[in-house]
């Protein structure tokens, strides 16, 4: 068999300290003629299978292949899951061999394919043997005293510990979105707002609260999270950033938002006055915290040590 690829396979929610040493090691393996190839499902299974318990995803699949170039992948492949979730494992494997001739593939310890999830790490280097390419296991990844996993940032960034789910996503956490005109309510206060309409189905919703965000070209600002109890008496979920310093006009421009830090949980005010009050106190709470990131240009973009 002609194979020469290097693969690896997974959901890569996050592209997370875990997933980056999966792409190192199909860097690091890969035939001199051979390209790097991520394969990938859009959703992870619960999507599909049972949409009421999913939790919820941390990226769109575009800002993941975004991010999964950037960290030097040939190309990123995503393959429709109703064709190969009944699939036995055979059929899978034989599947990968002949479209992508792989001879190296690289998946994580506790990787499973084909139907009902019965192929394992170890019946793929057996199958490996037969189609002609290596398998290498990347045994569990820690930080903190904790395995790194998509569902530990999905908890850290429900619980409003952005910060941690920041370390382990070895970048900040972002939400990207185009800005529509809503009520103009944060305008009225004296604290102009972009009303982001969030890109992506299905997406992870963190807790509810105020957090200290940046846009590259606006600079740092605050974005609510949440339903503006005490401004708004529907049940929307919103995302709405106020810049600390401009007055920029936005709508339909599409803006990406780096969540930084959590200052506060969302409440709901006895009056007005009250939120106006706070809102001040958040922007010096968000000043506090500016001193703490650096003003070089891209400095969002790299790796956080």
């Amino acid at each position: 068999m002609n194979n020469f690829n290097s693969l690896t396979l997974g959901i890569f929610d996050g592209v997370h300290l875990g997933h980056r040493r999966l792409i190192e090691k199909a860097q690091e393996v890969k035939d001199n003629d051979g390209k790097t190839i991520l394969l990938t499902f859009a959703y992870p299974a619960t999507y599909y299978l049972n949409k009421e318990s999913f939790p919820g995803l941390i990226y769109t699949p575009s800002k993941r292949e975004e991010i999964i170039k950037s960290l030097g992948m040939d190309s990123v492949v995503f393959i429709d899951f109703n064709d190969f979730y009944t699939k036995a494992p055979l059929e899978f494997v034989s599947y990968i061999s002949q479209c992508f001739k792989p001879s190296e593939l690289t998946v994580g310890f506790n990787f499973h394919f084909g139907k009902n999830r019965i192929g394992d790490a170890q019946l793929l280097s057996d199958l490996g043997h037969r189609y002609g390419f290596r398998t290498n296991v990347v045994p569990a990844v820690n930080c903190n005293g904790h395995r790194v996993s998509s569902s530990l940032i999905r908890y850290y960034l429900k619980n409003g510990d952005v910060k941690r789910a920041n370390e382990i996503l070895k970048r900040p956490y972002s939400i990207e979105g185009k800005v529509y005109q809503d009520q103009g309510i944060g305008k009225k206060l004296g604290f102009p707002t972009a009303n982001l309409k969030r890109e992506g189905k299905g997406m992870l919703i963190p807790s509810y609260g105020v957090y200290l965000a940046f846009t590259p070209k606006l600079g740092f600002g605050l974005i609510n999270v949440g339903k503006r109890p005490t401004v708004s008496s529907d049940d929307l979920i919103r995302y709405e950033i106020h810049y600390l310093e401009g007055n920029y006009q936005l709508y339909e421009k599409r803006i990406e938002c780096y969540i930084l830090d959590f200052i506060r949980k969302e409440e709901k005010f006895d009056n007005v006055q009250d939120l106006v009050q706070q809102i001040k106190k958040d922007r010096t709470a968000a000043y506090k915290l500016i001193q703490n990131y650096s003003i070089e240009d891209g400095w969002w973009n790299h790796e956080i040590e």
